[in-house]
């Protein structure tokens, strides 16, 4: 399907904001910020809004990585290994710092 990605091409951050109405969302890995369409909204309602972050191996490698989230008051950052291959079906190659 056009638009679509394999399970085993790409990795997902899900993040949370809460009393977002107008704000835009901004998006880093290190200090590279992401383009536009790798932010996916699920649901965008003021009381709380989830978005997906789509990373592939065009902006991430194998080690430690720093995910900037830039909303509102100001950023946030987080920080995920990358694994060189995915541990199983479903499971990811990022894990939490």
């Amino acid at each position: 399907m056009e638009g679509a990605y394999k399970i085993n091409e790409i990795s997902t951050i899900s993040f949370k904001v809460g009393g977002l109405y107008d704000g835009q969302v901004k998006v880093f890995v290190g200090t590279t910020e992401l383009e536009a369409w790798r932010i996916v909204t699920v649901s965008s309602m003021p009381a709380e809004s989830k978005f997906y972050v789509l990373l592939d191996e065009e902006v991430m490698n194998p080690g430690m990585m720093t995910i900037g989230i830039d909303v509102g008051d100001g950023p946030e950052a987080f920080v995920y290994e990358v694994l060189t291959e995915r541990s199983g079906y479903g499971f990811g190659r990022l894990r939490p710092w």
